[in-house]
């Protein structure tokens, strides 16, 4: 768990609670890599809020718990849930990558039991250096580096700053686990959703 407990220019006392999960394949980060400017969690920190960012289960700020152990089978345990209807679809999803694994997810994840991991595309050093080299603004390899954060997210070049892809690419992927992407791309493939599937529905804007 991350936390901006205020903004630089913000110190009150009576601050609401704002909490920020991240999407599929991405991390805290995500909220904070635009800078301050344009970060969504420094903005909402200026206005006064307590911003809060989890990362979930199998990605890169997850695996050092102070506490829990993940081997132990009492981390899976819920004891009450409260689950409000389904409030969300993906039949209009934009982001090509959840559409060619729904389409091939038997497979894809059969692979995955076969090699016995439960991880689903881990951050990798050698990648985040690569990105580092190819995607700065003197690489003329740049262009081709924006086609990453499109297949997740969907081609948007208004919105890209291509300066932060060195940023970017140091952070994303930042992993997930084989259970959180097969109940995400079932949600894809139905077009449907359910409340397990959420974290899908959030990152692709479709709430």
């Amino acid at each position: 768990m991350h936390r901006i407990p205020h903004g630089k220019k913000s110190f009150s006392d009576k601050r609401s609670v704002i909490y920020l999960q991240h999407g599929i394949l991405a991390s805290s980060a995500g909220w904070v890599l635009p800078g301050p400017r344009k970060g969504f969690a420094y903005i909402l920190a200026e206005f006064g809020y307590d911003v809060l960012m989890s990362n979930v289960r199998g990605t890169r700020y997850s695996r050092k718990h102070t506490y829990l152990d993940p081997e132990r089978h009492t981390v899976n345990k819920i004891k009450a849930m409260f689950s409000l209807a389904s409030i969300a679809f993906l039949k209009h999803m934009i982001g090509p990558l959840l559409l060619v694994i729904a389409e091939f997810r038997t497979g894809i994840l059969a692979l995955y039991n076969v090699l016995n991991t439960c991880e689903f595309l881990p951050r990798n050093e050698f990648l985040a250096h690569l990105g580092d080299t190819l995607c700065n603004d003197n690489s003329t390899f740049q262009i081709l580096c924006t086609n990453a954060p499109f297949a997740i997210c969907g081609f948007n070049e208004k919105q890209m700053n291509s300066s932060l892809l060195p940023i970017i690419m140091g952070h994303t992927p930042s992993g997930a686990s084989t259970k959180q992407i097969y109940h995400c791309v079932r949600g894809v493939k139905s077009g449907n959703g359910t409340f397990r599937d959420s974290i899908c529905f959030i990152f692709f804007n479709k709430i």
